[in-house]
């Protein structure tokens, strides 16, 4: 299977209560060709569950605390030749990754 050309990526920290609507506005896109990543940066809170609770997302978890160390993290685990990052209390509206892609 080829790779997808865009990795959309959530860095999230305690933000459980905004992350499932960030998730579900980005699998909706009407752009065909994309992931989704979804960096866990060391929550204590749902964060794992919400995100494993929707498919297909790549959840990983990142102990190491900071912004630019979960953006990285996501990253390296991103199998795209584009990056999207989408802000945890983000809603993507269904066109996002097709406009970006333009």
């Amino acid at each position: 299977m080829p790779n997808p050309r865009i990795s959309a990526i959530i860095c999230t920290h305690n933000r459980d209560q905004y992350l499932g609507a960030a998730i579900d506005s980005l699998l909706v896109q009407d752009f065909p060709d994309y992931e989704v990543v979804v960096v866990d940066n060391a929550s204590s809170d749902r964060t794992r569950e919400i995100a494993q609770a929707r498919q297909p997302v790549k959840y990983i978890y990142e102990p190491n605390l900071g912004l630019s160390v979960a953006r990285n993290t996501g990253a390296q685990a991103s199998n795209a030749e584009i990056l999207a990052y989408l802000d945890d209390d983000a809603v993507a509206s269904p066109g996002w990754l097709s406009a970006l892609y333009k």
